[in-house]
């Protein structure tokens, strides 16, 4: 099973539209070769450099969660229909919300699961609910990796660099 989207390539640059401040808007996904008995598709979309931010600029000593979906399905029209639910993100609220570092770039993991079944989780499930409720159905999974640093910010911490 592989995913990929026509955004960006693996470990490759997200584009500033997909980011929380610029845009943000959900990059579209592929997602080819899931096995023949996959009744659905759950994605995650997380920082785990988010663990890494200092207190003092934000950081809440945690990997940073961005989008959770299930019941999603493989199609040619796109991963997303009217079964799809959107989970809980670090922001506390559900959707989708792009990448924001607030000090230099980070790596984010988008995952794709195949499962053997549907989940019957509501909207309020969090990445950690999903992760248990998947426990003992997921038949193959792949991840994604692209990168971001604000433009804003970057600009800002080039210029000390030189000052340097």
């Amino acid at each position: 099973m592989k995913l990929t989207s026509p955004a960006f390539k693996n470990k490759g640059e997200i584009p500033k539209i997909h980011a929380l401040n610029y845009g943000n808007l959900l990059p579209v996904f592929n997602c080819k070769d899931a096995p023949n008995n996959t009744v659905s598709l759950a994605m995650i979309i997380d920082d785990p450099d988010a663990k890494k931010v200092p207190k003092k600029i934000g950081g809440q000593g945690k990997i940073w969660v961005h989008w959770t979906a299930w019941n999603m399905i493989n199609s040619t029209k796109g991963m997303m229909t009217s079964d799809t639910v959107e989970g809980m993100t670090s922001f506390q609220r559900t959707g989708y919300d792009g990448p924001a570092p607030p000090d230099k770039e980070h790596t984010y993991r988008f995952s794709i699961f195949a499962l053997d079944t549907k989940l019957s989780l509501d909207s309020k499930a969090t990445k950690t609910d999903l992760t248990k409720a998947m426990k003992g159905h997921i038949l193959e999974q792949d991840v994604l990796l692209g990168t971001f640093e604000d433009p804003e910010l970057r600009k800002k911490r080039l210029a000390k660099e030189v000052k340097k």
